[in-house]
């Protein structure tokens, strides 16, 4: 059987399918999966004369979530720059903000093809230090939370002297 996924003006078929999968966990409990973490997935491609980077963002809001086994795959085509970032984190936990960049790779569109594309799109100008990431065919990504924290935290400072001597209860209600 065939694949095909439509977007907005590419096809993508099997020679050049590639897929993101992002798998959203807890940073404190890798086994609990991380529902309704929204993700922007952004295609970079090169100027016919390779001087400007144009940008497609090739998720939509019926394709940007992770699932209830806190998953998102997302199709995307080989030998093609992408980049994705955490939008919107789950309810009750941190954003984890950062651009990740990649681009795969298969048996048409080789690694070699997909390094050159790279170091054509670094000499456009805010692109010259990005790091990208190569797979081939599929980049599956693990991006843990940190819940937020709820109520309030409280700090507690001891002072100690050079001596190790702590201060007693009464002694620190004379130091203002």
């Amino acid at each position: 059987g065939s694949f095909v996924v439509s977007s907005h003006s590419s096809t993508i078929t099997g020679d050049n399918l590639g897929k993101l999968v992002i798998n959203k966990l807890d940073s404190a409990s890798l086994s609990t999966t991380l529902q309704g973490a929204e993700f922007e997935v952004i295609k970079y491609t090169l100027s016919d004369d390779e001087s400007a980077v144009e940008t497609e963002t090739v998720t939509t809001a019926e394709n940007n979530t992770t699932d209830e086994s806190g998953v998102l795959k997302v199709a995307v085509e080989a030998g093609c720059l992408y980049s994705w970032e955490e939008k919107a984190a789950p309810d009750g936990y941190v954003l984890e903000e950062a651009k990740n960049y990649f681009i795969v790779y298969n048996d048409i569109v080789t690694k070699a093809d997909a390094e050159a594309l790279v170091a054509k799109i670094k000499n456009v100008s805010g692109y010259e230090n990005i790091n990208v990431t190569y797979s081939e065919e599929t980049i599956n990504k693990t991006v843990t939370n940190t819940k937020k924290l709820t109520g309030s935290a409280q700090l507690t400072i001891q002072k100690t002297f050079e001596n190790g001597q702590v201060l007693s209860d009464a002694e620190k209600a004379k130091i203002t």
